[in-house]
């Protein structure tokens, strides 16, 4: 959420909504805050990322992820490509999956007996009853 001056508001956010703002404490994921999950996971400040890199890069190729963090909140993941290329398989593999319910739902719907019956139910003077099979 944004502040009256357009910057990101920190802990609480000022919501106006056609009367005066009210304050809302916001939750930590919605602050941003890091997962409980991610607790285990090497973390360093974008600073820090920055005057280092090259030493992340041999920890990230040695197999561990990096938690880049920005203002107290984590901004990005450096990964290990072998972990990149399973979470693009993952994905990948997963949009198949969608993709073929998704197909296999529309030739449902445009199988030649539901467009007779929908067109017959669309034509039917509402004063008359349907045909039943």
């Amino acid at each position: 959420m944004a502040s009256d001056q357009g910057r990101p508001t920190r802990g609480r956010m000022r919501v106006s909504e056609g009367g005066p703002p009210v304050v809302v404490e916001r939750s930590a994921d919605e602050a941003g805050a890091a997962p409980a999950s991610w607790q285990r996971l090497h973390r360093v400040s974008s600073s820090t990322a920055k005057n280092e890199f090259a030493s992340l890069v041999h920890r990230v190729e040695g197999g561990e992820a990096v938690v880049v963090m920005r203002h107290e909140r984590p901004a990005v993941v450096i990964l290990p490509v072998a972990e990149f290329e399973v979470l693009k398989r993952v994905a990948a593999d997963r949009l198949e999956e969608l993709t073929r319910k998704y197909d296999a739902d529309l030739d449902e719907v445009n199988a030649p007996a539901i467009w007779t019956a929908t067109s017959t139910a669309f034509h039917t003077p509402l004063d008359e009853p349907l045909p039943s099979d």
